[in-house]
């Protein structure tokens, strides 16, 4: 079963947006894209965003319009020490109106708009967006004291695309103000972005742009991954730096907040080692249908999940992926084929769960306890009495005589599910495998 590859997002014009175009990225958007391998007759459910750990800080130095602050402004214009010109301030707010994108250099899902989500970073494996409330302020001094003239609130929405296909990756930010009061005539805001770590930034476009209710200001950048080389793997880690500005005001103190970094390598068995990036604090989930085209697969794991044994979505449990001699080990233990083979029926094949290229897996979840202590298996899977039926319980194996042709496409599916979503495996000493779970629907 081939992997399902995604095009490429296509280049905003600079005609379009009078922006320098973007390189192409992971079209990460549309519901086809991000279900992942086909598996079923009946349409996967997309993945399901996942917030972003730690991610709620805005700013470590945005705080909030006082006095401090202010005096902090003025200190860097001598004007605005003399009174001569006001200063201009930025704070958090609370969440503003529902929004819409209406200058997206590439489009955004709609879980981002979820109005319980606005304050901090969610993604999915190919995408991560951030919808931050702030205003934007104008002070003068009078009678010696800060006196506010004007406001502006608006949203910061944020999103990050990449491709676990592309060593490449865009980062965009809107400026959506939808209310404001006061002396706010001739805002401006502007940016830049930036990026440390595995990767160096190809373009930043974000120029001085007026702030109004009909006008969106756009920043767009293009990033490169430099963990090319086979085997390398690092974390990108974007930044965004805005400031705000108006005739007769002091700007506003730059502002640098760091996005979700992104996991870029080289080093995805099966992919014939192609560079690609990926979000890896998400974890994916291995999606089969019970009516799809493995149901004999489908009910096996369904039963293994009702028996209580790791790695199945909402169970607070998971899988981590491992290569090498260790998977053939998992095999053996669970579904042995050599001196004393569990006997096959005809037309099928031993399956066992958790999968033998997981850590989880018969042998290398449990090495030191012998296998009549950990196996298990159900009523209907041809299995010798020498088995146990029905046991239940997180620790130990399940296994089953199903279908050989279900068996083996299944199998293919998953390392489809590996490449498709760069699930990279275990490096002993290095790093553990990318944690997914099992989903079925």
């Amino acid at each position: 079963m081939k992997s399902i590859l995604y095009c490429l997002i296509a280049a905003v014009t600079a005609a379009v947006l009078n922006l320098a175009a973007l390189p192409a990225v992971a079209d990460s958007v549309t519901p086809e894209s991000l279900i992942g391998p086909v598996i079923s007759t009946t349409k996967p459910p997309p993945p399901e965003p996942q917030p972003y750990d730690g991610s709620r800080k805005f700013s470590t130095d945005l705080g909030k319009c006082d006095d401090a602050t202010l005096d902090a402004v003025a200190r860097t214009d001598k004007s605005a020490l003399a009174g001569e010109k006001g200063v201009t301030c930025v704070e958090r707010t609370g969440p503003g109106r529902r929004l819409q994108a209406t200058r997206a250099a590439f489009p955004l899902p709609e879980w981002c708009y979820d109005m319980q989500a606005r304050g901090y970073w969610q993604g999915v494996r190919d995408y991560t967006c951030g919808i931050f409330d702030l205003r934007v302020s104008f002070w003068r001094t009078v009678n010696n004291v800060w006196t506010q003239v004007g406001w502006i609130d608006f949203a910061a929405v944020d999103g990050i695309a990449v491709s676990t296909i592309n060593p490449n990756f865009a980062m965009q930010q809107q400026i959506d103000s939808y209310a404001y009061w006061g002396e706010v005539a001739g805002a401006m805001v502007q940016g830049a972005f930036n990026c440390t770590g595995v990767c160096r930034l190809q373009t930043s476009n974000y120029p001085s742009q007026p702030m109004t209710l009909e006008n969106v200001p756009l920043g767009t950048a293009n990033i490169a991954s430099t963990a090319t080389a086979v085997g390398a793997v690092g974390n990108a880690n974007p930044s965004i730096t805005i400031r705000f500005s108006k005739p007769g005001y002091t700007p506003s103190l730059p502002y640098t907040y760091g996005a979700p970094e992104v996991r870029c390598d080289n080093d995805l068995p099966g992919a014939s080692y192609r560079p690609g990036c990926a979000n890896s604090w998400y974890e994916s989930s291995m999606k089969y249908g019970m009516s799809g085209p493995y149901p004999q697969l489908a009910k096996h794991l369904k039963d293994a999940q009702d028996s209580g044994l790791p790695g199945f979505r909402g169970s607070g449990t998971f899988l981590n992926r491992i290569t090498g001699t260790d998977v053939q080990r998992n095999r053996d233990r669970a579904c042995p084929t050599g001196e004393f083979p569990y006997p096959r029926p005809d037309g099928k094949s031993c399956d066992e769960y958790p999968m033998a290229s997981t850590k989880q897996g018969a042998m290398t979840a449990n090495p030191d306890i012998p296998p009549r202590d950990l196996r298990r298996t159900f009523t209907w899977c041809d299995m010798p009495d020498t088995v146990p039926v029905n046991q239940t319980g997180r620790r130990g194996y399940s296994i089953c005589m199903i279908d050989e042709t279900q068996n083996s496409n299944g199998g293919v599916a998953l390392e489809d599910f590996y490449i498709t979503y760069r699930i990279l495996p275990e490096r002993p000493g290095i790093r553990s495998g990318d944690a997914f779970t099992m989903w079925l629907y």
